[in-house]
């Protein structure tokens, strides 16, 4: 005997006064109002049932509820890796600029666009396409932004990589050649400059945004691993390539990508790729 429409829905509705996350699987017009219940709805066939279903599946039986479910879980993993790596991110970079701040440097605007626009907006959009595990696991994924296990995982790499821009500013500081960015303005008022802390903080903050990336880029239980996203593969080669041809090719790297012949055509002071020019 077939089941009244009013009957399935009522049912569906039963399961979730139950608190129990409810999901639904239907192929005619009876099934309708069920499916639009259901916290998960899917039509099995192209009728009145697609248009009442979130989604939609070409696999005639209810097999398609584990792909379903493996792209689900692999998308919440997903916004939450993508989401913890702009964080620390923010909050890495709001740090290191506090600290030339401090030692009176600040970062030009050309690193500012290679930190935001190249490597972090590439580095996320390539480790997003990392696709789901075929394998359901008996865990499930978090649900919660403020878990213990997302904010330790935050917080966690937000302290590793601050102590190490303290650590590698208070290491050029200890070098022979080291002179604070005030002195060289006054030895040499009217000319080029460099700045030290500017050079160590950037170069540093390059190749953490790789590690970041890495270490959030979590696969298993419901993700593939990284190397097999090719694509993201692909974004860690090429910018960690070029991370290490500006770090042993300084010269190259300032005249290619950071000077401009204008810049400091309207301002007293302007930093340009780590150096400070002083206009007389």
């Amino acid at each position: 005997q077939e089941t009244d429409p009013d009957e399935k829905a009522r049912l569906v509705n039963l399961y979730k006064e139950r608190d129990l996350v409810t999901g639904m699987c239907g192929d005619g017009a009876n099934d309708c109002a069920a499916l639009r219940a259901a916290d998960v709805g899917v039509s099995l066939s192209d009728t009145e049932a697609s248009i009442a279903a979130p989604f939609t599946s070409k696999i005639q039986d209810i097999s398609c509820i584990i792909k379903l479910l493996a792209e689900g879980r692999a998308a919440l993993t997903t916004s939450f890796q993508i989401f913890k790596f702009i964080v620390f991110y923010s909050i890495a970079q709001c740090f290191m600029v506090g600290l030339l701040y401090y030692c009176g440097s600040d970062m030009t605007d050309y690193e500012y666009i290679y930190n935001d626009v190249i490597l972090s907006f590439l580095l996320a959009l390539t480790f997003s396409k990392t696709k789901p595990n075929k394998n359901l696991s008996v865990l499930r994924p978090s649900v919660s932004l403020v878990s213990f296990s997302v904010l330790t995982s935050i917080v966690g790499q937000i302290l590793m990589q601050c102590a190490i821009f303290v650590i590698v500013v208070q290491v050029v500081k200890q070098e022979p050649f080291y002179k604070p960015i005030k002195e060289e303005q006054e030895e040499n008022f009217g000319h080029i400059v460099g700045s030290f802390e500017n050079t160590v903080a950037f170069y540093t903050s390059n190749f953490q945004l790789v590690a970041a990336s890495l270490a959030f880029s979590v696969g298993k239980p419901f993700r593939v691993p990284f190397y097999k996203n090719i694509y993201f593969l692909l974004a860690l080669v090429l910018l960690s390539t070029y991370n290490i041809w500006i770090l042993v090719c300084p010269d190259k790297y300032s005249y290619c990508l950071l000077y401009t012949s204008d810049a400091a055509d309207d301002l007293l002071c302007v930093d340009l790729g780590g150096r400070r020019i002083i206009k007389k």
